[in-house]
């Protein structure tokens, strides 16, 4: 089958056991802390190790979750779309006991935040979104070629991979506190079968749209002045759009919470009343 020619792609056949049970799946959470709840949405390929520099816990009741497709969560099939990816949300707020909570989303994560927002909207009292990446603009070619039938799949299994240091100098301001272990946890994140299933399926599924309307939560935005993956004129986009506060961080690419995570939380800090 063309599909496997240059890399196989396929779903677990189950969820891992001990996670929390959604819809379409399983998902991975942590829960620290005490007070107001922060709820931490990750981007794209990432996990909830891109929250691990914060101190946020210390005065705040902080649930990390791992995105249903990626780090510990199920790789299995099902619906990976902006409403069902939110659902898995409202599913871990109500697992946890959580009326109503606070949001931060890095990247694409920010989609699933906003998408929370309008979808859950007594669920979320407000929403601080770092370098998001939620317009239909955004999409990069890679993204929308993989939602072709065969050949999307052709492409993911073979190239999601591919490039891999090139891609994180684009995305680092300074990569260079990235250590070769973690660039190999990278690598080997991506190289799992289970791994491009599921990047197939979030291209197949998810539509972002070209603005945002019916989201009634207050957001702020913090944006890396360097970031060259989601580029600042998108933050100021959005920031007008829906009326949001935009700090811009210096020194910064796609990831200031790695980058410059004192300057990031007190940014975070200063956005939450």
């Amino acid at each position: 089958m063309v599909a496997w020619a240059l890399g196989c792609i396929g779903f677990q056949p189950h969820p891992p056991p001990d996670l929390l049970a959604v819809r379409h799946g399983a998902v991975y959470v942590e829960d620290h802390g005490v007070g107001d709840t922060l709820l931490l949405i990750h981007g794209f390929g990432a996990d909830l190790e891109s929250w691990r520099l914060l101190d946020l816990e210390r005065d705040h009741r902080v649930i990390a979750m791992d995105t249903r497709g990626f780090g510990r969560s199920s790789r299995t099939a099902g619906d990976y779309s902006l409403p069902a990816l939110a659902d898995d949300v409202a599913a871990v707020l109500d697992a946890h006991g959580i009326d109503r909570a606070r949001v931060l989303a890095h990247s694409w994560g920010s989609s699933i935040a906003l998408e929370l927002a309008r979808r859950h909207p007594e669920r979320v009292e407000r929403v601080i979104l770092a370098d998001a990446f939620v317009y239909r603009g955004q999409e990069p070619w890679a993204w929308r070629s993989a939602r072709i039938p065969v050949l999307g799949e052709w492409l993911t299994g073979g190239f999601y991979d591919a490039d891999l240091e090139r891609r994180l100098e684009e995305a680092f301001f300074d990569p260079a506190p990235l250590s070769w272990e973690r660039v190999e946890e990278i690598r080997a994140e991506m190289a799992r079968p289970e791994t491009k299933a599921v990047v197939a399926a979030v291209a197949r599924d998810v539509h972002l749209p070209s603005r945002w309307d019916g989201v009634a939560a207050p957001v702020s935005l913090i944006w890396g002045a360097g970031d060259r993956v989601t580029p600042l004129a998108w933050g100021r986009k959005l920031a007008g759009e829906l009326d949001a506060p935009l700090e811009i961080l210096d020194d910064c690419g796609h990831y200031p919470m790695l980058e410059r995570p004192e300057a990031f939380e007190a940014a975070v800090r200063a956005a939450l009343p």
